[in-house]
């Protein structure tokens, strides 16, 4: 029990001490103010020999000598004195609370001066440093261009005081310069990687890519061979449909009399136009079979072109007695003369 209450006492007294020192501590004198002011002055003076920018710091110091003032004012108030100081005094603070006003709040803003001052300072080795490991990246093939317009951001911001947003250039100028040197690195242990497979595993390796070069080209002239062939069939089987729409656009003018002499005449330039198209492109593609394919399959393709020329020759037939037929039509009499054989024909 005894030992409680010594541990009860023991802890007031503490409080009591801290409380004092507290008093004591908020206790500060004009002269340290005034001295605290002289520092926070000097500090810009620094700042200006050095060719920096003080507009904000000077702020600071402005408002630390208003604090100063303030508190000599409530000082003459707290005092009860007499005269134009304590009248101007009592007039500057009418309706303010005085008790608030007193030299801790002028060492206090005066402080921030000698803050900023190492702030400062501090953003501008910051960006020394920057400026530096930018050059020794790009002296090892590390890419720094967004680090560098990240560095401009924050000089420019730093020299309108703007020094939040110049730190936070700072640190993002770092962050991307650390990504760029990790992206490098892992580039060149994979690239060594690589090289040491090869050197270690050449033989294998080139085996190994000969084989997949040699069925890439096998692979690749069997699609051409493919698409090749495809499209020969597809110009034949138009060259039939041409000429079957031309024999049926015969029956509709000279055999039905269906259409008109103008659609027919229409139709037979449209077909004869693509049907020249088609027979031109096709020795074209078999040709470029024939270099595609083996000499076994040459011979085959010959043997279809043969086939393909009785065909032409039979069309070429049919092509005279379309322009037979026009040549009747251009002549009336001719016109119904081939008409009556048609008929008779029936």
């Amino acid at each position: 029990m005894k030992a409680v209450r010594s541990i009860l006492v023991l802890i007031v007294l503490l409080s009591v001490l801290l409380m004092a020192a507290a008093h004591v501590r908020a206790d500060t004198t004009r002269e340290e103010a005034v001295s605290s002011i002289m520092l926070a002055m000097q500090d810009i003076n620094d700042m200006s020999a050095d060719n920096l920018s003080v507009q904000a710091t000077t702020d600071l110091l402005i408002e630390a000598n208003r604090s100063l003032e303030r508190a000599d004012f409530a000082e003459l108030i707290k005092s009860n004195s007499t005269g134009p100081l304590a009248v101007q005094a009592r007039q500057a603070l009418e309706g303010l609370s005085y008790e608030g006003f007193n030299y801790d709040e002028v060492v206090r803003k005066a402080s921030l001066v000698s803050q900023q001052k190492k702030r400062i300072y501090l953003i501008l080795d910051e960006l020394n440093m920057l400026d530096a490991k930018i050059q020794k990246y790009n002296q090892q093939g590390i890419n720094a261009s967004n680090a560098e317009k990240l560095l401009a951001d924050a000089r420019y911001a730093s020299i309108k005081e703007r020094y939040g947003e110049a730190e936070a250039a700072i640190t993002a100028a770092n962050a991307e310069l650390e990504l760029r040197k990790s992206e490098f690195t892992t580039f060149n242990l994979v690239l060594e990687s690589g090289r040491s497979f090869l050197q270690q595993y050449w033989l294998g390796t080139s085996i190994v890519i000969i084989v997949l070069v040699m069925l890439g080209s096998l692979i690749s002239r069997r699609l051409r061979l493919r698409r090749i062939k495809s499209k020969l069939e597809r110009l034949k089987t138009e060259e039939q449909a041409l000429m079957e729409l031309m024999k049926q656009n015969q029956i509709d003018r000279f055999k039905d009399d269906s259409i008109p002499k103008s659609v027919y005449d229409i139709r037979v330039q449209k077909y004869s136009d693509r049907l020249n198209e088609v027979r031109e492109t096709i020795p074209v593609y078999q040709a470029m079979l024939k270099r595609a394919t083996s000499k076994k399959q040459a011979q085959k393709v010959d043997k279809n072109a043969d086939k393909n020329a009785d065909k032409n020759a039979d069309k070429n037939v049919d092509k005279t007695v379309v322009n037979t037929v026009d040549n009747k039509i251009e002549n009336p009499k001719s016109q119904k003369a081939g008409r009556k054989g048609l008929t008779k024909g029936k």
